[in-house]
């Protein structure tokens, strides 16, 4: 809930409309990056099972 209430307080002043296009691309950037380590340690796992 603190995380809510730094946003609105940020949402309030000039820079909002910067501040969440940032966020939403640090977002995006973090998501893709756990995807792709998943992703790669799940085909390790399985090479692994096959070998």
């Amino acid at each position: 809930m603190l995380c809510l209430q730094i946003v609105d307080r940020l949402a309030v002043e000039e820079n909002s409309e910067n501040f969440l296009k940032i966020l939403r691309n640090n977002v995006h950037k973090g998501v893709m990056f756990y995807y792709l380590v998943g992703h790669i340690l799940w085909l390790g796992v399985v090479l692994e099972h096959k070998m």
